[in-house]
């Protein structure tokens, strides 16, 4: 038995929680950070210097090389 989706869940809150997201400007970790930040997570990505944010930094994504 898998347990309860945390999107599913209301009583899991995820306003205001720092979260840190590797690999984000891949596409798995970019949508992972859209529905973090649709959930009100405060979201930093780690991310290469070569790396393009721009989608991230649109979705207020804090974006840290790393």
């Amino acid at each position: 038995m898998l347990p309860p989706s945390p999107v599913a869940d209301t009583s899991f809150a995820w306003s205001s929680r720092p979260v840190a997201v590797t690999g984000a400007t891949g596409f798995l970790g970019y949508h992972l950070c859209v529905v973090l930040t649709r959930l009100g997570a405060q979201v930093t990505a780690l991310v290469r210097a070569s790396s393009d944010t721009s989608r991230l930094a649109a979705l207020g994504v804090d974006c840290r090389v790393a």
